[in-house]
């Protein structure tokens, strides 16, 4: 029994201590990159001579300062906007700034500068793009959790198909409802990132979030099914329910490589993270698979305790009569 407290600690505390390191590396130690273009002038046909304020973030002040330009013919760009004579003073690395220019030729990028003003006291404290980057390292490892815990109901529930056994029917179920937690996290972190990026919160047409937004619906429906009667015919429907369902999980996984979609380009692919970037959301992982676990060991022991108490109550009531 001394053996599973442990583990209950050291999932806890490791879990906190690996969160704890998370928001300190992105707080601290990833640097802020670019945000996206605000487009101030309708694009004609051939959008040449095309005003833009880009607001970014300064990567360098003896060179050039790096921005991210995005959706000018559904491509990514990076621009470079040289240093000139409209560069304010007191700039420095790390400020946000509003570069304001034409782009004069899309097919070479070639951007010229008008002015260049350091962002607003209100605009570079507030919850602008690239600060509101930093949830990526929540909400991308509360996700990571989500579909780590439907792939424990998936594998659950064929175990509870193939040999009857209770208790994996309780992992199965225990995951599931942690899963639905995760994911949920993740729904609600991805549009406070989106706000300050998109300049919306929610966007049917990305493919990221529809299926991930149908994933979490699948998962609240097999545990609105748990929560009806009871007994062995339910568990069973539910299990074959929880082994269909886990498609979503690949579909939601691969949607951002297959399909078209707004999110940021999938680790490991060129465009993706820093090196700071990634080691910092490896932390995040970590702390979430960490947390993960440990709640999903405390609710199969609550359920199990659920379980006994019951089988007393009736035992109690078989003695009475």
């Amino acid at each position: 029994m001394g053996k599973y407290k442990a583990l209950d600690y050291v999932l806890l505390i490791g879990s906190l201590i690996f969160i704890l390191v998370t928001v300190f590396m992105a707080i601290y130690y990833v640097p802020l990159v670019g945000t996206d273009v605000s487009i101030v002038a309708q694009k004609p046909d051939e959008y040449t001579e095309l005003e833009l304020r880009v607001k970014g973030v300064v990567d360098d002040i003896s060179g050039a300062s790096e921005f991210d330009l995005v959706d000018i013919g559904n491509s990514e760009f990076e621009l470079n906007v040289e240093h000139n004579e409209n560069l304010p003073s007191g700039l420095s690395e790390n400020d946000v700034v509003i570069v304001t220019g034409v782009l004069v030729d899309t097919d070479a990028l070639i951007f010229e500068s008008t002015d260049i003003e350091i962002a607003d006291d209100d605009t570079s404290a507030g919850w602008v793009a690239p600060y509101a980057q930093k949830i990526f390292y929540l909400h991308t490892p509360a996700a990571w959790a989500s579909y780590l815990a439907f792939g424990i109901v998936f594998v659950g529930s064929i175990i509870y198909l193939k040999n009857g056994s209770n208790k994996w029917d309780t992992i199965a179920l225990s995951s599931a409802e942690i899963g639905v937690m995760f994911c949920t996290l993740a729904i609600v972190t991805g549009p406070l990132w989106a706000k300050p990026e998109w300049g919306v919160y929610w966007r049917w047409e990305d493919t990221k979030l529809l299926t991930t937004f149908v994933m979490w619906m699948i998962y609240l429906g097999y545990i609105t099914l748990r929560l009806g009667a009871g007994g062995r015919s339910v568990a069973r429907i539910a299990a074959v329910f929880g082994i269909i369902g886990f498609m979503a999980v690949p579909l939601s996984f691969i949607s951002s490589r297959v399909w078209q979609s707004l999110h940021p380009n999938p680790v490991g692919q060129s465009g993706g993270l820093s090196s700071e970037a990634g080691m910092t959301l490896m932390v995040g992982v970590i702390a979430m698979s960490f947390l993960y676990f440990y709640l999903l060991k405390k609710r199969v022991e609550l359920e199990e305790t659920k379980h006994k108490v019951e089988e007393l109550k009736d035992d109690m009531e078989g003695e009475i009569e």
